[in-house]
């Protein structure tokens, strides 16, 4: 008895541990882990905040490979819009991005943090965005 509640007390920490640990936040996608539908219109350029955007992913993040498309996508359709916003891409599995990570305070991808040009963070999202929420983020305020 004794022998099985170790057993169980260790698998379950194991579980509990893999979940944590694998690097993916879905907290603003939906059950079909699309991201939510919002009222999106393309950006003008006089709206748009000067700045960085850095996007935080891993490779092996589902909801990262989801996210990758979208915002590639929003980027070429506000093209002219977002002339003023660069987007770094980090990958923060990679050891030497995680002192990045956590100045901004990433600790799951898919993130995106954007940075005024005094470089203040201005924006920060966890998890998978739609469009009209990348949008907000650059809006000037």
């Amino acid at each position: 008895m004794f022998r099985t509640k170790h057993i169980l007390t260790f698998i379950t920490i194991s579980i509990l541990s893999l979940l944590i640990l694998s690097g993916c936040n879905q907290s603003t996608s939906t059950p079909s882990g699309e991201a939510e539908q919002e009222e999106y219109v393309l950006l003008s350029l006089g709206e748009v905040k000067a700045g960085k955007l850095i996007y935080f992913y891993a490779p092996t993040c589902k909801f990262c490979a989801e996210q990758e498309p979208l915002l590639e996508e929003w980027f070429a359709e506000n093209e002219e819009a977002l002339q003023v916003v660069t987007l770094e891409k980090l990958d923060l599995s990679e050891r030497d991005n995680h002192p990045i990570g956590r100045e901004y305070g990433v600790d799951s991808v898919p993130s995106l943090v954007f940075l005024d040009e005094a470089g203040e963070v201005v924006a920060k999202r966890v998890g998978l965005q739609g469009k009209a929420v990348l949008s907000g983020m650059v809006l000037e305020q």
